[in-house]
């Protein structure tokens, strides 16, 4: 292709554009001189959308002592920037609805997707940093771009992963020989384009390369990639090889390589709950 990954998501980003509602729950998010009302009056405006937030917040998944019943508890008592990720996760996975099944099982793609974000949420927990649901949505979206290849280059995207899996050679390398690019340069450019915060806009463009993400969000690639790679040890064939683990991730982020089992098993549980949660 002579399209870089940029100019691909430039030429795409009608067809899978925010709606109204979560482009200004962003700018208001990220507008200090906002509150918390002018954060619940944006939200409230989509019922569809506020319904789905309620329902998220007052799951188990989150375990709150007490019902929330308005918009503007669940911004006082879940934050205002975890609020919007939690927008954003469930517009996100509205947009792109609708992929065919002989391009993406998406059944597979949004458990992996799933897995990788309830991971990077125990990593978050585990180390106490106070960014859990960042870390979920993350982990999450991180390979968004390989959904939005398959809605705007489909024929390419399928003979890549087929080539991937039927030769075991790592997917972004047959992207990057098919397209001249790979999904995660796509999904960062699209979260770029979408105007999120910088975190999630490196986790997903470095989620396989951390050690080239910019220092100052090396960190969140880094998380990113490991639930990752944590999240494809029980992917079932056939399926591209496992991604490589950088190096030194566990060491790197403070926490013990034998947590990993548990991290999984936790994942594991939540699962089910957070696919509900998500998708109804």
């Amino acid at each position: 292709m002579s399209l870089t990954a940029a100019e691909l998501v430039r030429g795409t980003v009608e067809l899978v554009s925010l709606p109204e509602v979560l482009v200004r729950l962003n700018v208001l998010v990220e507008d200090p001189r906002s509150t918390t009302g002018d954060i619940a009056r944006v939200i409230e405006t989509d019922a569809g959308l506020a319904a789905r937030l309620l329902r998220i917040v007052n799951s188990p998944f989150y375990g709150f002592p007490s019902r929330i019943e308005t918009i503007s508890h669940a911004v006082a008592v879940v934050g205002t920037r975890e609020l919007r990720d939690l927008a954003l996760a469930t517009v996100v996975v509205r947009i792109f609805e609708g992929i065919p099944p002989e391009l993406m099982d998406m059944e597979r793609f949004w458990r992996h997707s799933l897995t990788a974000g309830l991971v990077a949420r125990g990593i978050a927990e585990a180390r106490r940093d106070g960014a859990a649901e960042s870390r979920f949505v993350a982990g999450l979206l991180h390979d968004v771009g390989k959904l939005l290849l398959c809605r705007r280059v489909p024929e390419l995207a399928r003979h890549a992963l087929a080539r991937a899996t039927y030769e075991q050679i790592p997917l972004p390398e047959a992207e990057r020989e098919a397209l001249g690019f790979d999904h995660a340069e796509v999904g960062g450019a699209l979260l770029e384009a979408w105007r999120l915060p910088e975190p999630l806009v490196v986790a997903a463009r470095w989620h396989h390369a951390p050690e080239l993400a910019p220092e100052l969000w090396r960190e969140d690639a880094l998380i990113t990639h490991l639930a990752n790679v944590l999240a494809h040890r029980d992917e079932p064939p056939p399926a591209p090889p496992q991604p490589l683990l950088a190096e030194d991730p566990w060491g790197r982020l403070g926490l013990p390589e034998e947590s990993a089992e548990a991290l999984l098993a936790q994942a594991g549980e939540r699962l089910e709950e957070a696919h509900t949660l998500l998708f109804g």
